[in-house]
C-alpha cells in the first residue's frame, strides 16, 4: 500500500442505500472502525470472492506495486495477506489467524503505512445471511503509540477500508470494481486530518468537516476569512473545529450560518465572540428564543440516551472480569461522561443576524446564497448555496441514505421544499450528516419515503391507531435500499407522533 493513502483517503464512500460505516471507538492509543454492508449474493459467494479473488476488487492505487493482482490471501492458519513486488521482493499486509468458510475470517497485523508505525492490528470480516443475499461486517481495531496520539488515524483508516469492501460489494454484484454510485464521486478529494475532525477538500476553499460531536460542517475559506456551515453540540465541539481549521488557514472565522436550531448544529454558536456573525432564518432565532430547547425534543431524547449509555457502561464494567475490555470500557464510560459536562457548559445562543427567503454574501470572490425554499425539517431551514461551485449544503433537509429526525416536520411543504432544492444548478450535496452525494435521484428517494410514511400514518390514523401503535405498524422496508437502516417494520416514534400532530393541526385550518 502507497503510504499517501490514508492521506489521501477522502472518497465519498458509504453509498446511499448501502453501508453503515464509523469510528466506533478512537483514543490516542488506538480506535476501532467498522463497516457493515449489504451484497446481493450468498455469504459463501462473497467468501470465495474475498479470499480467492482478492485482486479484482482490492483498489490497485491501494497496494505498493500499484498492481492489485500481485496480492494474494493464503487460506489456512498463518496464511498470508500478501503482495509480490519487482525484482523477487513482496510485502506482508496481514497475517489470517483463524477462518471459517463462508462465515468468518480474522487477520492479525498493521495496513499500510501503519507498518512503519508503532502499531498493531485486528481485523474481523463476517459473513451473515441477510435479506437478499449476505450482511458483511468489518471490525478493524488498531493499537500503537504516534506522535499526536493513534485515533489522528482512525477517520482515513474507516475511509480507506470502506472503500475496499464498497468495491467488493460492486464486484460481486457488477462483476466490476470500479465504484459507480450515486453518492460517491470519481476520485477522492483531498483529506487533511486534525486532531478531531477530517477536512475533504470537495473544491477550492471549500471543506466538508466530519468527526466532531453533532453535525458535519462545511468550511468555506474566503478571500480574507473564513464562514462555517453549522458548529456542533458542545462548545468544546465548536473550539476544537476552530482549531483544527487552523491546519487550513490562517484566516479568521467571521461568519457562522446556522442550517436550523436543532441542538447538534448550533450548541457551539457560544464560543464566537461580537467579531463573528452568527445568521440564521428569522424562524431559527425564534425557535432558539421561545422553544426552551433544551427542554424539548430532540435533546431530551439525547440527554436521556447519554444517561442510560453511563449507567450501562458503568454495570458493564462493574460486571467485567476481562482486564482489557474492562480498559475499554473505561475509555468510552470517561468519554461519556466529559460529553454530559460539555454539555453542562450549554448556554443557547441565538443568531444575531436573520433573514426571511434570501441572503446572499459576497466574501471577496466568493457569492454565498443563504436560502427559504420552504418549511421542511423544521419552520426555518436554511440551505446554503455556491452558486460558483455548485455546491448546495443542505442541513438536515436531506441527508443522503439517513432517514432525517421528522419530530419537527412539515411533511407536504418538506416534498415541496425539496422539488425547489432540485431546481438549483449543483453538483455535489454536502449534508449535515451522513456523506455527501451527487445524484437528484437520492433527494427523490427521501421524498418518496416521506410521502409514504405520512400516507401510511394517515391511514392507521383513520383507522384510531395511536401514534405510539402507528410506529410499530407502518412498513417502510419497501424503502430499503436507499436507507439501509430500515431493517423491519416500524419508524422513529418522534416523527410518527409528529405526524399525527402535523394532521391535527392541517384538520384545523
Amino acid at each position: 500500500m502507497r503510504h499517501h493513502i490514508f492521506a489521501a483517503a477522502g472518497v465519498l464512500l458509504m453509498c446511499s442505500g448501502w453501508a453503515l460505516a464509523d469510528v466506533a471507538d478512537s483514543s490516542a492509543n488506538g480506535f476501532t472502525v467498522k463497516t457493515s454492508i449489504t451484497i446481493q449474493a450468498p455469504p459463501d459467494e462473497v467468501y470465495h470472492k474475498v479470499v480467492h479473488n482478492v485482486g479484482e476488487w482490492w483498489n490497485p492505487e491501494h497496494t505498493y506495486s500499484g498492481d492489485s493482482h500481485n496480492l494474494t490471501i493464503e487460506e489456512k492458519p498463518m496464511g498470508c495477506f500478501c503482495e509480490k513486488l519487482p525484482n523477487q521482493g513482496g510485502v506482508r499486509h496481514l497475517e489470517l489467524v483463524y477462518f471459517t468458510p463462508g462465515k468468518a475470517l480474522v487477520f492479525s497485523g498493521a495496513l499500510g503505512p501503519l507498518q512503519s508505525l508503532a502499531a498493531t492490528g485486528s481485523m474481523t470480516i463476517q459473513f451473515s445471511p441477510a435479506e437478499g443475499g449476505t450482511r458483511l461486517g468489518v471490525a478493524y481495531t488498531v493499537a500503537g503509540y504516534v506522535a499526536g496520539g493513534m485515533n489522528t488515524w482512525a477517520a482515513p483508516v474507516d475511509s480507506v477500508i470502506t472503500e475496499q469492501f464498497m468495491r467488493l460489494k460492486t464486484y460481486v454484484e457488477h462483476g466490476s470494481a470500479a465504484l459507480q454510485t450515486k453518492t460517491t464521486s470519481a476520485a477522492p478529494f483531498p483529506v487533511t486530518q486534525g486532531k478531531a475532525y477530517k477536512f475533504e477538500k470537495v473544491a477550492e476553499g471549500v471543506y466538508y468537516a466530519t468527526g466532531g460531536v453533532g453535525s458535519n460542517n462545511v468550511v468555506i475559506v474566503n478571500d480574507q476569512d473564513v464562514l462555517l456551515v453549522d458548529d456542533g453540540t458542545t462548545p468544546a465541539t465548536a473550539r476544537a473545529l476552530v482549531e483544527d481549521i487552523k491546519l487550513l488557514t490562517d484566516k479568521p472565522v467571521r461568519t457562522v450560518v446556522n442550517t436550523h436550531f436543532h441542538y447538534d448544529h448550533t450548541f457551539g454558536n457560544q464560543v464566537f465572540g461580537p467579531e463573528v456573525e452568527i445568521i440564521g432564518h428569522e424562524y431559527l432565532r425564534n425557535a432558539m428564543l421561545n422553544f426552551d430547547v433544551l427542554h424539548r425534543e430532540p435533546y431530551l431524547t439525547s440527554m436521556g440516551t447519554l444517561a442510560t449509555r453511563i449507567a450501562g457502561l458503568q454495570k458493564q464494567i462493574a460486571d467485567e472480569k476481562d482486564v482489557s475490555r474492562k480498559a475499554s470500557l473505561g475509555k468510552d464510560l470517561t468519554a461519556a461522561e466529559s460529553l454530559r459536562e460539555q454539555l453542562k457548559e450549554v448556554k443557547v445562543t441565538a443568531p444575531g443576524r436573520t433573514y426571511a427567503t434570501k441572503l446572499i454574501l459576497h466574501k471577496g470572490s466568493r457569492e454565498i446564497q443563504l436560502l427559504f425554499l420552504g418549511r421542511g425539517h423544521t419552520g426555518g431551514d436554511t440551505f446554503v448555496y455556491l452558486p460558483q461551485e455548485r455546491i448546495v449544503c443542505t442541513g438536515d433537509m436531506d441527508e443522503g441514505a439517513r432517514v432525517a429526525y421528522m419530530g419537527d416536520g412539515v411533511f407536504d411543504e418538506w416534498i415541496a421544499s425539496l422539488d425547489e432544492l432540485k431546481k438549483l444548478d449543483f453538483q455535489l450535496v454536502l449534508p449535515g450528516h451522513g456523506v455527501p452525494f451527487r445524484d437528484k435521484t437520492v433527494i427523490t428517494a427521501f421524498q418518496s419515503y416521506l410521502s409514504d410514511i405520512t400516507s401510511q400514518a394517515a391511514a392507521l390514523r383513520k383507522q384510531g391507531v395511536s401514534a405510539e401503535d402507528a410506529a410499530k405498524r407502518v412498513d417502510l422496508t419497501s424503502h430499503k435500499k436507499d436507507f439501509p437502516d430500515i431493517q423491519g417494520p416500524g419508524a422513529e416514534p418522534r416523527g410518527v407522533r409528529r405526524i399525527y400532530q402535523w394532521m391535527d393541526e392541517r384538520d384545523k385550518r
